[in-house]
């Protein structure tokens, strides 16, 4: 029943979430109407988050398995959301030197990490006027490290990283925000312990994040001077590991079939797609989709399709479409991560390419890009 309730949450949010980016791109920067916009993403982002704690607590009953995650797609999506925490005047930056970081690891662990870290970042820049959060994730070496720690006046290491046989990333969450002292540094990572009275500041954001690192076997050092900012610097054994080879692709104009059985969802993916300058034939029903396929074979680059439709589900389409048409890429949306997991792991399908919802205009152009050079997920 939870998972039912968070699918057709994400399927809501995707409409309000999408339109509300819509918005935001074509109204006046500053204006009144913007600032509306910007309200309602922010409200549709602090749905989402609860609707990670929603599926968490339904994962943790039923004991579901921890899915296979790409750590430096998920980092940069949830920079882009918590973007929308920051004021006016202050800044969020996400950079990375990964394309791909695998790692086993409950989805809502891995952003909880995260959002923890980069709230108390946001929090520290109350004071000023033109703040920023760095975000950087990386396989740096040791000495390289050392040598941005060095520049701080205090030094935490909360939970020493051993190595192992593993490659390793690096994920860094850097800000110029009020600091801390050594006597302040040191406690900083009690339980409660706060120096804000917003209605974010629980003080459990770096308890809990320590638990989680401490749970992954990383490591977590904070390098701190007062007035100038912190370092949050985080380690975590991956299964695999590549370098970047370039930035998101800009995607050629394809010829797409869109299918979403939720009128509302059709029509924010379907503007995405065309504001990317894609052409899109869309329709709600599978089985029609199947049959503009067999009788226009040639007329279509890529298709997308939701997972849970009422006529055929994602699976059984996708069965179909192999049968006829083996390398067409397919890529597949839900808002239910156990259903993307399992189809992660379904090593017979090929040219097969995930989009979790909601969906942000980064992410849909991202899997366009793997989509267009036929890449496989394993």
């Amino acid at each position: 029943m939870t998972r039912g309730l968070v699918h057709d949450m994400n399927n809501s949010l995707a409409s309000i979430m999408g339109y509300a980016d819509f918005l935001m791109t074509d109204l006046p920067l500053g204006s009144e109407q913007a600032i509306f916009a910007k309200n309602i993403k922010k409200s549709g982002l602090q749905l989402q988050e609860l609707i990670d704690q929603i599926r968490a607590l339904s994962s943790e009953k039923n004991k579901e398995k921890d899915n296979v995650l790409n750590l430096a797609e998920i980092t940069e999506d949830l920079s882009f959301q918590i973007q929308a925490r920051l004021g006016s005047t202050h800044s969020l930056r996400f950079t990375s030197d990964l394309e791909t970081a695998l790692l086993n690891v409950s989805v809502h662990q891995f952003k909880t990490l995260i959002r923890n870290l980069a709230i108390n970042a946001i929090q520290s820049l109350s004071e000023k006027t033109e703040g920023y959060v760095e975000i950087h994730l990386s396989d740096l070496n040791t000495d390289q490290t050392e040598g941005i720690l060095s520049g701080y006046q205090s030094v935490l290491e909360l939970e020493r990283y051993i190595p192992t046989h593993m490659p390793f990333i690096t994920l860094s969450i850097k800000d110029n925000g009020c600091g801390m002292d050594e006597s302040l540094l040191n406690m900083a990572h009690a339980p409660h312990f706060t120096t804000h009275s917003s209605d974010d500041a629980h003080g459990m954001g770096l308890t809990i994040a320590r638990e989680i690192i401490r749970y992954l076997d990383g490591g977590m050092t904070i390098a701190t001077s007062a007035g100038i900012g912190t370092y949050v610097h985080l380690i975590l054994p991956v299964e695999k590991l590549e370098r970047a080879k370039s930035d998101i692709e800009n995607v050629t104009q394809k010829s797409i079939l869109l299918i979403e059985d939720r009128e509302t969802v059709l029509n924010t993916v379907a503007q995405m797609l065309q504001r990317q300058n894609h052409q899109v034939k869309a329709t709600q029903d599978g089985m029609v989709a199947l049959d503009m396929l067999r009788e226009d074979p040639d007329s279509f680059d890529i298709l997308i399709t939701d997972y849970s439709m009422p006529s055929i589900n994602g699976r059984d389409l996708l069965a179909e479409i192999r049968e006829d048409f083996k390398h067409l890429p397919v890529i597949v949306m839900s808002g239910d991560m156990e259903y993307l997991a399992r189809l992660r792991e379904d090593y017979e399908q090929h040219n097969v390419f995930i989009l979790e919802k909601p969906i942000s205009a980064r992410a849909l152009k991202r899997v366009l890009s793997s989509a267009s050079n036929r890449r496989e997920i394993t």
